[in-house]
């Protein structure tokens, strides 16, 4: 796939080019940990627990802010950075509640926390929506 879009790739165009795949990058982290979560889950080890949670949440964050990168680049979107109010707290709060996330699934190892998982996933698509 990459060999025949690089082809038609100008240098002008790579570093969307780039951005868009990064967001595959993001796309692959969530899914090997997502997948490691609901085949293992209930025998992953504390450790374990917390790296798939980061995961998750940087791999969100990756997605959304690559994609929001390339539209920036290509000028599908204004190149403007957005400046919500209080984006600060946001991420704050974005970041405290993954770490809820992974400090409730770690506490509970080995009950059913299929909610926590993409509940961390879902904060990550926001934070890299305001980082973008």
């Amino acid at each position: 796939v990459g060999w025949v879009l690089a082809g038609k790739v100008s240098p002008i165009e790579l570093p969307q080019t780039v951005a868009a795949f990064h967001s595959l990058v993001g796309i692959a982290a969530v899914s090997a940990a997502v997948a490691e979560y609901l085949s293992r889950g209930s025998e992953l080890g504390s450790g374990a627990l917390v790296a798939l949670s980061g995961a998750v949440f940087i791999g969100s964050i990756t997605t959304t802010g690559s994609l929001v990168a390339f539209g920036k680049l290509s000028e599908l979107l204004s190149s403007k950075p957005l400046q919500l109010p209080g984006r600060h707290y946001l991420n704050a709060v974005l970041a405290l509640s993954c770490v809820a996330c992974a400090a409730v699934l770690v506490s509970h190892a080995g009950f059913d926390g299929g909610d926590l998982v993409p509940s961390a996933g879902g904060l990550g698509l926001v934070g890299g929506v305001d980082v973008g």
